[in-house]
C-alpha cells in the first residue's frame, strides 16, 4: 500500500470496525490496518493489535505490536508491557515486561516508572535496587498525576534507598490521599501517632483513621485495629478513650472482624485489670483467631501463641493453652517464640543450679528482641532464673 493511503487511513473508522462484534466490516477493516501496519504505520499497528488483544488473541497482537515497540512507539511499548507482566497470562515474562517498561520510562511515561521502581524494590529479584528505585520515584513525582505517592511515602518514611524524610512522607501520604488511596490516611496517621520522624500530632492521627474507616474492607479493619489499640493503651494522649476503644472491638468482634480480634488480643493483659469490659471481648477474640489459625493465617496464629504465653504464670491454664497452640500451629510459629515457649515451660519448675544453668544457656541463644522479650518472660515466673541469665550475660561482657 503506498504512503498515500496511510496518510489518508481514517483511523476513527477503522478502530471502530475493527473493535466490532465480526462480519465483513471487521474483516475488511482488520486487512487494511495490516496492509499500512506493515507498511510502517505505527498507529494503525497499535490500533489492530489492541483489537487482538481485546479478542484475547495475545500472540497475533505480539506479533503486530512489536515492530511498532522496536520503532520507540510509546503506545505499542505499553500494550506489549501490559500482556508481558499480565498476571497468569501466557505471555507473562517478568524481564521483557521491564525491558518495556524502562523504554516506555525513558519516552516520558511515569507510570512504567513507578512499575520499574516496585520491580527494583522486590528482594527477591536479581536486579533489586532500592536507591534506583527511590531515585526514579522522586524524579517522577515531579509529573503531574503521579501514580507512586503511597510508595515513594513508604520509603521516605523507612529511610529506604536514601534518608529518612519525615516531612517528606507526610507530603507524599497527603498526594496519595488527594489521589484516591485510603491506606495513605493508616501510613500517615501512623507517622503522626508514633512522632518518631516527624512532631506527634495525637488530633491529626485519629482524624486520618478515622478517614479510613471509610475505605475498603482491608483498609476500614486495619484502621479500626490501629483505633481500638491506640484508644486502650493511651497511645493518642488526652485524646484516647478506653470506651471508645472497647466499642469499636466489641463492633468489629461481633461482626466477625480478624482485624479486631487481633488487636484485642495483642494488647497487654494487664489492661483487663482496669478494664472488666475489654476482658469480656478476649475469649471471642481468641475464637475468631483460632479460625483465622486454622485455615493458615500465620499472623493470627502468632497472635494466639503470643496472647496465651503472655498470660502464663498469671493465668492458670494458659501454659497448657501456648502449648496446645504449638501442637495444632507449630509449623507458622516463629522458631524463636516456641524456643520462649519451651525456657518458660523449664522456669515453672526450675530449682536447682543445673536447672538454671540450662536455661540461661537456652535464653542466650536468643538475639535482640527475642532475647528481652525471654528476659521479661523469666523475670515474671522465675525471678531466679532472670538473675542468673543477667549475670551470665555481665560475666560475658567482662563485669563482675
Amino acid at each position: 500500500m503506498a504512503s498515500a493511503d496511510i496518510a489518508t487511513a481514517n483511523y476513527g473508522k477503522l478502530r471502530g470496525a475493527v473493535m466490532s462484534a465480526g462480519g465483513d466490516a471487521r474483516d475488511a477493516a482488520e486487512a487494511e490496518l495490516i496492509a499500512i501496519a506493515n507498511a510502517g504505520d505505527v498507529k494503525a499497528a497499535v490500533i489492530l493489535g489492541n483489537a487482538y488483544i481485546e479478542r484475547d488473541d495475545l500472540a497475533a497482537a505480539i506479533g503486530i505490536l512489536q515492530p511498532a515497540a522496536d520503532a520507540g512507539h510509546l503506545p505499542a511499548i505499553q500494550a506489549l508491557s501490559r500482556i508481558r507482566r499480565a498476571e497468569d497470562g501466557p505471555f507473562r515474562d517478568e524481564a521483557v515486561a521491564l525491558a518495556l517498561d524502562e523504554a516506555a520510562y525513558a519516552a516520558g511515561d511515569v507510570f512504567a516508572g513507578s512499575r520499574i521502581a516496585q520491580s527494583l524494590l522486590r528482594e527477591e529479584v536479581a536486579n533489586h535496587d532500592p536507591v534506583r528505585a527511590r531515585t526514579i520515584l522522586e524524579d517522577a513525582s515531579v509529573a503531574e498525576n503521579f501514580p507512586g505517592w503511597m510508595a515513594l511515602g513508604d520509603l521516605r518514611a523507612a529511610g529506604i534507598g536514601g534518608a529518612v524524610d519525615g516531612d517528606g512522607a507526610v507530603e507524599a501520604y497527603r498526594m496519595a490521599i488527594a489521589s484516591g488511596k485510603p491506606w495513605a490516611n493508616i501510613r500517615l496517621a501512623r507517622l503522626l501517632r508514633d512522632g518518631a520522624i516527624v512532631e506527634a500530632d495525637a488530633a491529626a492521627a485519629l482524624s486520618h483513621f478515622e478517614a479510613a474507616l471509610s475505605g475498603r474492607e482491608d483498609e476500614a479493619e486495619a484502621a479500626a485495629a490501629d483505633l481500638v489499640r491506640g484508644h486502650l493503651t493511651g497511645a493518642f494522649g488526652e485524646l484516647s478513650s478506653p470506651a471508645e476503644g472497647v466499642a469499636l472491638a466489641r463492633a468489629g468482634i461481633e461482626a466477625g472482624s480478624g482485624g479486631a480480634a487481633l488487636a484485642v488480643l495483642g494488647l497487654p493483659a494487664r489492661l483487663d485489670e482496669a478494664n472488666p469490659d475489654l476482658a469480656s471481648l478476649r475469649p471471642g477474640a481468641v475464637d475468631l483467631v483460632e479460625k483465622a489459625a486454622a485455615v493458615g493465617d500465620t499472623i493470627a496464629a502468632r497472635r494466639l501463641f503470643g496472647y496465651w504465653h503472655e498470660l502464663s504464670g498469671r493465668s492458670d491454664g494458659a501454659q497448657e493453652e501456648a502449648a496446645s497452640v504449638v501442637s495444632r500451629h507449630g509449623d507458622m510459629l516463629d522458631p524463636a517464640q516456641i524456643a520462649r515457649h519451651g525456657i518458660l515451660g523449664q522456669a515453672a519448675s526450675a530449682r536447682s543450679r543445673a536447672d538454671l544453668d540450662a536455661i540461661a544457656a537456652d535464653v542466650a541463644d536468643l538475639q535482640g528482641r527475642d532475647f528481652a522479650d525471654a528476659l521479661m518472660d523469666l523475670r515474671r515466673v522465675n525471678p531466679n532464673a532472670y538473675v542468673r541469665v543477667l549475670q551470665g550475660e555481665m560475666a560475658r561482657l567482662g563485669h563482675y
